[in-house]
């Protein structure tokens, strides 16, 4: 487990573009979502944000999809709504 956050960590770190970093944060958030799920939410959220900003539509739908994993794992069940 610890060699793929460290992974995905480093991903994240050399992303360039938005997309890139959308997705990076989506995969890290995935990695620890089980984990560190509030850590989770925190990168969920910011994927949300920057999919919003960019205008990534396709980045959103899974930024949001997370967002509520995050939520729900930490039994925030009405805010995953």
């Amino acid at each position: 487990m610890q060699e793929k956050i460290a992974l995905s960590e480093t991903r994240l770190r050399e992303a360039v573009t938005d997309t890139e970093r959308i997705h990076a944060l989506n995969a890290l958030t995935w990695v620890l979502r089980s984990v560190e799920p509030v850590r989770g939410l925190v990168l969920s959220e910011e994927a949300v944000g920057l999919s919003r900003a960019s205008d990534d539509h396709t980045g959103l739908a899974p930024s949001l999809c997370l967002l509520g994993v995050c939520l729900a794992i930490l039994s925030r069940h009405e805010e995953a709504r």
